[in-house]
């Protein structure tokens, strides 16, 4: 679908239709996705209407939809205000970074959700149950991904040379710390559906509203303080965000504030360990192929020897899980 529609918008565009080859984009690929996840599952239509059924997920259905249309404005606003405030220039970095790390973000964020929702709504009347398998999911995805995220943050320069070309260089130390803030909205999504599966929808409304007018606020507050601390001000709001939402969870499912942030802290960790060793190798070599090496060096003691001897960890086995899970 994504190949598809990618043809399709780029022909459209060179045909003269401007904006409207992104709309064609999103209409072919939605519907062949749709079409396609139909012809998949052998899923077949069926008219009927049952005002039982309409009754029972109206309020959760709005109350979540409500959610993301929070989220949504946010962005957008998000948008319009940081071009009030902040120069063209740092607008047209911060957005072409910002690229790049939402798709890598949301990317890990969708798929992730979509197999926990289903997975975690089964056990949100055994609380404790509950509470050990979103524990063990935040772990596990902090563990496994969170590492590539960092290698990302600190091999910023090469990936805006690969992806925009040397005239967006200075677009670098916004990449490196959209990066990093990856890392807190990855824990905030999931956290927020962690709330969802419980079936918490008023609530998750309630804390996603506050989340967003907060990040605002603190974004505004740094930026106009100091225009240059316009992506540190981004940093800031992500971890902000992240807080509030571990401690509405923690509240919800009845667990101290300082624990349930003890738990995700000591699953970041060892990507900050990380992160600290690839920063020194950048600082102290310029040498793309000893940064490579070193990088690789990590990467591969982290994933095969640090994760299955004090995490219990496997990549293979837990990559054929999860996709075996999504495949049910």
């Amino acid at each position: 679908s994504v190949v598809v529609a990618s043809v399709l918008a780029i022909l459209a565009a060179l045909a003269g239709w401007r904006a409207y080859s992104l709309v064609v984009y999103q209409l072919v690929n939605t519907a062949i996705s749709t079409i396609g996840a139909m012809a998949m599952s052998r899923y077949l239509f069926s008219v009927r209407f049952k005002v039982s059924d309409l009754k029972k997920h109206l309020s959760f259905g709005v109350l979540t939809t409500l959610a993301n249309v929070v989220d949504i404005v946010y962005d957008n606003i998000l948008i319009i205000i940081t071009g009030k405030i902040a120069t063209v220039s740092q607008v047209g970095y911060m957005s072409q970074s910002k690229k790049i790390q939402e798709v890598s973000t949301n990317g890990i964020a969708t798929s992730v959700n979509n197999v926990a929702f289903p997975l975690l709504t089964k056990h949100r009347d055994e609380r404790e149950k509950f509470i050990s398998e979103s524990d063990q999911l935040v772990s596990t995805i902090g563990l496994l991904l969170f590492p590539l995220l960092v290698v990302m943050a600190v091999a910023a320069e090469y990936i805006i040379l690969l992806v925009f070309g040397e005239q967006w260089i200075a677009a670098t130390p916004y990449l490196s710390a959209f990066m990093v803030a990856g890392v807190f909205i990855i824990l905030e999504r999931l956290i927020r559906n962690f709330i969802k599966s419980l079936l918490f929808a008023r609530q998750l409304l309630t804390i996603t509203f506050v989340q967003r007018i907060v990040g605002l606020a603190v974004i505004v507050t740094l930026t106009l303080v100091r225009s240059e601390w316009l992506v540190a001000s981004y940093v800031a709001a992500s971890v902000v965000i992240w807080i509030i939402s571990s401690a509405s969870y923690a509240r919800l499912v009845a667990v101290p504030v300082l624990t349930q942030l003890a738990k995700q802290i000591r699953t970041l960790l060892p990507s900050a360990g990380l992160y600290a060793l690839l920063y020194a190798t950048v600082v102290l070599t310029e040498n793309i192929v000893v940064q490579a090496s070193v990088a690789a060096l990590l990467l591969g003691l982290y994933y095969f020897v640090l994760l299955p001897k004090y995490y219990s960890i496997s990549l293979y086995k837990t990559i054929s899980g999860y996709l075996n899970r999504r495949g049910n």
